[in-house]
């Protein structure tokens, strides 16, 4: 498991949805893009997973917003 599926496993329990394999593979083809190559790699949530990060989860947020780029930081 990654960190883009440690991550959406996390979001989903903290929202009281299933989180087994197939839940996160269904959310992490939405939550996360990719801006990065391969040999770099990076985590960029989508606007979508912030949103049910805020809304739907118990987790606690604050956003930061620096040259376009959206960055979660957990309180």
């Amino acid at each position: 498991m990654d960190r883009k599926d440690t991550y959406t496993s996390v979001f989903l329990k903290a929202a009281g949805q299933p989180h087994d394999a197939e839940y996160v593979k269904k959310f992490r083809a939405v939550w996360w893009l990719s801006t990065r190559g391969k040999d770099v790699g990076g985590l960029r949530m989508t606007d979508q997973c912030l949103e049910f990060v805020e809304t739907k989860s118990e987790i606690k947020t604050s956003i930061s917003l620096k040259s376009n780029r959206c960055a979660m930081l957990s309180n």
